[in-house]
């Protein structure tokens, strides 16, 4: 090739390389004003619904590779016309990109510390390093989303530990279903290995749970209301449900799979029933008694009469399990005794 020739050659190159520059930051800019625009409009119609929602003005950044917008002092509250008591959530920092290489997704990612109240359960503060939520793009509004974190440590917002709990690795999906009148249809399902507890408390089947997942629907109708007891009855009497489909846990020598369906009671408690699928009932007991949680001769009883419904104790056996007046009982034995629940 002659030395005009490679010239000419190298010009065209960087004509090509320049188009190819200035195209790039093109789509980017075109990219990151339409995730702006959408993150405003998704915003404005979460207000016109009834929520609160504060954050600072977005940023752009990302290019080449990605179009990325980001807002900090996130703050979104309400939802309690579908949820008595509704949720609270926020984040210091909260990241939307889309990559070059994979324009059909976006990516959401929350960092810092985060907050989140359901209902009118205690909030938790968490965080996680890092933490990706992958939402498809297209027509219509995602009616889906996957979830991932490693390294999660969270506890209650108020308490002087705040990080209580950590989580080695979790996913988790959401699906979104059409509901009548305004109403909630949701599924959610969840893997999460490595749990460990507070280190505060002395756990007779070990202080780290090996794994637990589960799968969840949520069916929430329109609830009405004044106060958040008005919402609960409102949310019973028009068929709220909770199923838990399938719940799979190992923890120490406990291995336990279940089912249950959950609503609220004529006193507007919790209540329900399911079955329970459990291994290692013999050796878990022996833990409790141990550690002092129940008593040998307890401890003997219970493996006496479970043992009549397994041909030994390491064997696995099925039994009911029922929610009734606030107490947790496992067949015919009663596990625990929950405060109910004071609708303000």
């Amino acid at each position: 090739m002659s030395s005009l020739a490679l010239r000419r050659w190298l010009a065209a190159a960087a004509g090509l390389a320049a188009a190819l520059v200035l195209a790039d930051v093109a789509v980017w800019r075109l990219a990151t004003a339409r995730m702006q625009a959408a993150l405003q409009a998704a915003m404005d119609d979460m207000r016109a619904a009834g929520w609160v929602v504060q954050c600072s003005a977005a940023e752009r950044s990302g290019w080449p590779w990605a179009a990325t917008v980001a807002v900090a002092d996130v703050r979104v509250q309400g939802g309690g016309s579908a949820l008595p008591g509704g949720l609270a959530w926020s984040t210091d920092r909260l990241v939307l990109s889309v990559a070059l290489t994979d324009p059909w997704h976006l990516s959401v990612s929350p960092q810092g510390e985060e907050t989140l109240r359901l209902s009118h359960l205690p909030a938790v503060a968490f965080a996680a390093d890092p933490m990706l939520a992958r939402l498809p793009l297209g027509a219509g509004r995602p009616d889906h989303a996957e979830l991932t974190a490693t390294a999660v440590t969270g506890g209650l917002l108020h308490s002087r530990r705040r990080q209580d709990v950590s989580i080695g690795q979790v996913s988790a999906q959401v699906q979104l279903r059409a509901a009548a009148a305004g109403g909630l249809d949701a599924a959610l399902s969840f893997a999460a290995r490595d749990i460990g507890l507070p280190d505060n408390f002395r756990w007779p089947l070990g202080g780290s749970v090996n794994s637990l997942a589960a799968a969840v629907t949520l069916a929430s109708p329109r609830v009405w209301g004044t106060d958040s007891r008005e919402q609960a009855q409102s949310w019973r009497d028009g068929g709220g449900k909770v199923r838990v489909q399938s719940l799979d846990l190992h923890w120490g020598p406990l291995s336990l799979q279940g089912d249950a369906a959950l609503s609220l009671d004529a006193g507007l408690q919790p209540a329900g029933t399911g079955h329970v699928h459990i291994t290692g009932f013999g050796p878990a007991l022996d833990a409790l008694a141990d550690a002092g949680v129940i008593g040998t001769g307890m401890a003997a009883t219970y493996k006496a009469v479970l043992g009549l419904m397994a041909s030994d104790p390491s064997s696995a056996i099925n039994l009911p399990l029922t929610l009734r007046d606030s107490t947790l009982s496992l067949g015919e034995i009663p596990l625990s005794r929950f405060k109910d629940l004071a609708w303000r």
